[in-house]
């Protein structure tokens, strides 16, 4: 909750958005928005007096980058430091018998789909927590959860989503393995 990313939070929607990475998407942090000039002249000092306004005439150019009147910053543009991924925070509480996290994923060999115990992802299911603090924050945090799926923009959304119905529920995959590096002799297919 501190953290600001919790999808209770009234203004998260605003606060995240989209980006093409690779053949899909993934979810980022907007950065804050910087005070415009305007907002700036507009903008009251704690004292009670505003801001002194900028001459903009052609006698006095206002200092941009590069420009030799503003010798605070360097000529050229500024690297844009790329967004942030946000890591969004909800409660759940796991349900009962739609949630299958054992050690070894009980895995029987290979599939069709899982070709290696490496390859292997635990699946559970979270719906509305117990715990008083939280009972009113689920409907909240799926409706924002469902406003933000909805903003990706890829037709496949519907079928994709992590919430699935009739109960809401989020629906989590959780892979067992991650390649590190360096790989171990032990595992070479990694």
């Amino acid at each position: 909750m501190v953290r600001g990313e919790y999808l209770v939070d009234p203004t998260i929607v605003e606060k995240v958005a989209w980006e093409p990475h690779g053949s899909s998407h993934r979810l980022v942090i907007l950065p804050p928005p910087s005070l415009s000039l305007d907002t700036r002249e507009a903008t009251p000092f704690a004292d009670g007096s505003e801001t002194a306004t900028t001459d903009t005439s052609e006698d006095n150019p206002s200092p941009t980058p590069g420009n030799a009147s503003d010798p605070q910053q360097p000529a050229g543009d500024t690297p844009v430091d790329p967004p942030a991924p946000a890591i969004l925070t909800i409660v759940t509480q796991l349900v009962p018998g739609q949630s299958w996290l054992y050690p070894d994923a009980r895995w029987t060999g290979p599939t069709k789909f899982v070709k290696r115990f490496t390859d292997v992802k635990l699946l559970c299911t979270g719906g509305a927590a117990a715990h008083p603090q939280f009972v009113n924050d689920y409907a909240t945090a799926i409706a924002n959860l469902n406003t933000i799926m909805g903003k990706v923009g890829d037709p496949r959304n519907e079928r994709n989503t992590v919430v699935s119905r009739p109960g809401n529920n989020i629906r989590i995959r959780h892979q067992l393995f991650t390649v590190c590096f360096p790989c171990f002799p032990i595992f070479p297919q990694c």
